[in-house]
């Protein structure tokens, strides 16, 4: 059997590129896609054999450059059996002082993108009738923070996404469901000062910072595992216990 084939968007954050590491060394062929920092998938596409993981550059607010990724890889591999979507910007402010640049470059990347995203890649999968799609939220959008309006509503707002999506597509055999990370050792936490860190950190029942593969690892198991296909329309909560 060939390998599976996954699409990444939202690839080259520290979260993402954990993923495609531990995607392709689960034998999946990874298609990697990134709005910056493409060379760091570059660097991680390089430890592993020739087309095991492709870097592509990717506009997320673009519907054009969602289906070429998706199309391409479908045309390369024949079929596309996943699709994750990581992509993530903040633009924190308060409320009262929130432009709607800040707004909607952070509804327009988080929210819309996934809309995209997932659009391009239910027509695949609807046609082959099977295929997974994750969309990973974050903590905040099932709790909200003071400061990330923007953020949160669009990390939410993959919720409602997801369960009417899996709504949608369960009868082609497609999946879809949510992760949602909490405190994680990822290059956006590490920006957040000692004091605020600290006070996440006493939330958080275990008391530590999770650690990317354990984000992964259950990315890797909801879109490659056969045994996971009973779940749809879900949302994991990978936080430590946070209350």
């Amino acid at each position: 059997m060939s390998a599976p084939v996954v699409v990444v968007i939202g690839a080259s954050g520290d979260l993402g590129l954990d993923l495609c590491a531990h995607l392709a060394e689960n034998g999946a062929t990874v298609v990697a896609g990134g709005r910056t920092r493409i060379e760091r998938l570059t660097d991680v596409a390089a430890s592993f054999p020739l087309g095991r993981i492709e870097p592509v550059a990717v506009d997320v607010t673009s519907a054009a450059t969602l289906e070429r990724v998706v199309d391409g890889a479908v045309a390369r591999h024949g079929r596309l059996d996943a699709l994750v979507v990581m992509s993530a910007v903040l633009r924190d402010n308060l409320l009262t002082f929130m432009t709607e640049e800040e707004w909607d470059t952070v509804v327009d990347v988080n929210l819309k993108g996934a809309f995209l995203a997932c659009k391009a890649a239910a027509r695949p999968m609807m046609k082959q009738r099977s295929g997974r799609i994750v969309l990973v939220s974050s903590l905040s959008g099932l709790r909200g923070v003071a400061g990330q309006a923007n953020y949160c509503a669009s990390k939410a707002g993959l919720t409602g996404l997801a369960k009417s999506l899996a709504q949608e597509l369960a009868r082609f055999n497609v999946l879809v469901n949510v992760v949602a990370p909490g405190l994680i050792d990822s290059n956006v936490n590490e920006k957040l000062d000692e004091k605020r860190r600290d006070a996440l950190l006493q939330s958080v029942a275990l008391k530590r910072v999770g650690r990317r593969r354990e984000v992964s690892s259950l990315l890797r198991w909801l879109v490659l595992d056969p045994d996971s296909t009973y779940l749809t329309g879900q949302v994991f909560a990978v936080d430590g216990g946070s209350m």
